[in-house]
Order: structure tokens, then C-alpha cells, then sequence
């Protein structure tokens, strides 16, 4: 029986550092991909000969496809699930389609 009382407080611990360490990781994703992705959209429609303006553009959308893809799959983690919950997804779909939406928009 002491053995479940010690454990009990454990894994609320655990809990909490797994949000913190976790939530703290995804703002600063979510922040970073937001960011890039705000430089790609405000870059304007480069020239059809500019292939610099447009390798950047298609560069800092992929950047933020594969930083919402792995916020997505961080989110997806059971641990992390447990102690953020699912809606910690939403902001990487949205900044996720955002981004392939631009990339698709260059072609």
C-alpha cells in the first residue's frame, strides 16, 4: 500500500515536467515556424527570373512543412499527449497548410 502513495506524486511530477520541458519546446517551434513563414508570404511574387527570391520562398516553406511536421509528431507523443492534450496540434496544421498552400502557389 505505501508503494502506490509514493508513486502517485511521481507521476504528477512527471506530468509537469513533461508539459514544461514539451510546451516549451512547441512554442518555440510554433514561434520559429510563424516567423519564417510570415518572411515567406511577405515576400512579395518574385520575378519569374529571379530564382533566388523564389529558392528562398520554397526554402522557408519546407522549413516550416518539416517544423510542423515534427511539432505534429512530438504532439502525437503519448507522454506528451497526456500532459498537453491533442489541441496542441492545431497551431502546426494551420501553419502546415499555410505553408504547402505558398509552396503550391510558386508552381
Amino acid at each position: 500500500m505505501p508503494l502506490v502513495k509514493i508513486l502517485t506524486p511521481r507521476r504528477a511530477s512527471d506530468r509537469a515536467w513533461v508539459r514544461q520541458v514539451a510546451g516549451s519546446v512547441l512554442v518555440a517551434a510554433y514561434l520559429l515556424t510563424a516567423a519564417v513563414l510570415y518572411a515567406a508570404l511577405n515576400d512579395g511574387q518574385p520575378a519569374a527570373g529571379d530564382r533566388d527570391g523564389l529558392g528562398a520562398v520554397e526554402l522557408g516553406c519546407l522549413f516550416s512543412l518539416f517544423l510542423s511536421t515534427a511539432s505534429i509528431l512530438l504532439c502525437l507523443r503519448p507522454s506528451v499527449q497526456r500532459a498537453l492534450g491533442l489541441w496542441w496540434t492545431a497551431p502546426a496544421v494551420v501553419l502546415g497548410a499555410i505553408a504547402s498552400a505558398r509552396l503550391m502557389g510558386l508552381f
